[in-house]
């Protein structure tokens, strides 16, 4: 199932989206940023701040510096296409089911924010199950401090929710 939801991905130079041409422009830019490239540096210039919603650019930035564009957007895309399913079947067995609904995210996999091209929140889609998963399933606590960490930069509204369940999930636990 996995490889079949690759395909689309896989097949074509480019996938169709609306915000993949910016994101793709974006990378380039930070690439040639951190390169040094004093031509893009006299227009634009790299934030300290940790914002949230640059984990794609950044992994794209440096796919972009040993392959071509086309190679660097299919690697984020491929990251969220096979992450999705992985990390769905790892939430659901640390939650204490799997088996056959594990099948029930393959549907989801091309929704709208993904066709749209909604990439950081794409990649955190697999981040957050991932967190889930972790954190209401074992007691692993640096390997979760990572993955919201890096949840974090993905998008801050699945970072948000995140935080939500695991500090409100002992909460009503607690209560029931």
């Amino acid at each position: 199932m996995l490889a079949l939801h690759a395909v689309p991905v896989l097949v074509f130079r480019w996938f169709p989206t609306l915000d993949g041409p910016g994101h793709l422009y974006n990378a380039r830019i930070v690439r040639s940023l951190m390169a040094g490239d004093g031509a893009i540096g006299r227009f634009f210039e790299v934030n300290s701040f940790p914002e949230p919603n640059w984990l794609g650019h950044a992994i794209m930035a440096g796919v972009m510096t040993f392959a071509p564009a086309h190679i660097a957007e299919k690697t984020v895309m491929l990251l969220y296409v096979i992450g999705l399913p992985l990390a769905f079947r790892f939430a659901l067995r640390h939650l204490g089911s799997a088996g056959w609904a594990t099948l029930l995210i393959f549907p989801f996999i091309y929704g709208f924010t993904f066709r749209v091209g909604f990439l950081n929140f794409s990649l955190a889609l697999p981040l957050l199950l991932l967190s889930l998963g972790m954190g209401l399933g074992s007691r692993a606590r640096w390997p979760l401090a990572l993955v919201l960490t890096i949840l974090y930069f993905a998008h801050l509204t699945c970072f948000l929710l995140a935080m939500a369940v695991l500090f409100g999930m002992p909460v009503w636990t607690a209560i029931l």
